[in-house]
């Protein structure tokens, strides 16, 4: 069957922009993927891990010379035995069991400007921001760590609701904090201004509260996923009844649309 002159003309202009709409797309999407803010150490696990964080608005001056500040507790004279810094993080209901290293800060430029992220230790434990408040004090004590390579720390972070409880220690001294809000927010691809605002999140606070940051979903990385735990007894922790939460990975060709903003 001959197609007239005119439907052949149309449908090869339809073509031609289905095609130019797919080289769009692939550009775009190239171009995000570059962003200089989404880029982890690893080239070969580029789309993987936990892309780093930005450090908050406002604390980017002093924070490379302040990562020396903090003594170590075996350092500490026994006038400062309360100065607490994390070494070790357990949290029952997801069965996490892990040391925790420093965080490491790396400097970028970007449109002129300098910044400041913070990068998760590439192995199996969480890090700590060694400018975040030490445990047991007024302030924000913030862990980072990968989800889905490295030993996947921070894997099973997902599975949390409000009301889990958290360990966390500093050599035999043990700390216990249940959880009191969730977050998944935008982040990769974003707006500068839209990953300064997820990185207050990790700035501080004038409450006492423990702040756990990965990236999700498993697949691509495109969200933050926040989990904010306010400190309470070790002796009320253990009247809460612990519910075994893990749930499997999702396979590579398997898809997740965030919906979660807050715990349930």
């Amino acid at each position: 069957m001959r197609i007239p002159r005119k439907a052949s003309s149309w449908l090869i202009i339809l073509g031609l922009l289905i095609i130019g709409i797919v080289v769009v797309a692939t550009v775009v999407e190239v171009q995000q993927a570059a962003s200089p803010f989404d880029q982890i150490d690893d080239p070969g696990q580029s789309t993987q891990g936990f892309d780093p964080i930005l450090v908050p608005e406002g604390g980017t001056a002093s924070l490379l010379a302040s990562q020396t500040a903090i003594p170590k507790t075996g350092d500490l004279p026994s006038a400062q035995a309360s100065v607490w810094i994390p070494d070790r993080i357990v949290i029952p209901s997801i069965k996490l069991d892990a040391p925790i290293n420093e965080a490491r800060l790396k400097e970028i430029d970007f449109e002129g400007k300098k910044f400041q992220q913070w990068v998760a230790p590439n192995s199996l434990a969480a890090g700590f921001l060694t400018t975040s408040a030490t445990l047991g004090v007024v302030g924000n004590t913030v862990l980072i760590g990968h989800h889905n390579i490295y030993g996947k720390v921070f894997g099973h972070l997902v599975d949390l609701k409000e009301g889990d409880l958290i360990f966390v220690y500093s050599g035999v001294k043990e700390f216990a904090y249940r959880i009191s809000l969730k977050m998944i927010l935008p982040e990769r691809f974003q707006t500068i201004e839209v990953r300064l605002k997820n990185a207050q999140w990790a700035g501080h606070f004038d409450d006492e509260r423990l702040t756990l940051v990965t990236c999700w979903p498993y697949n691509n990385n495109t969200h933050r996923l926040i989990i904010v735990a306010k400190p309470i007894s070790i002796e009320t922790s253990k009247g809460f009844e612990i519910t075994p939460r893990v749930t499997p990975y999702p396979t590579p060709e398997g898809t997740l649309t965030p919906t979660v903003i807050s715990s349930d």
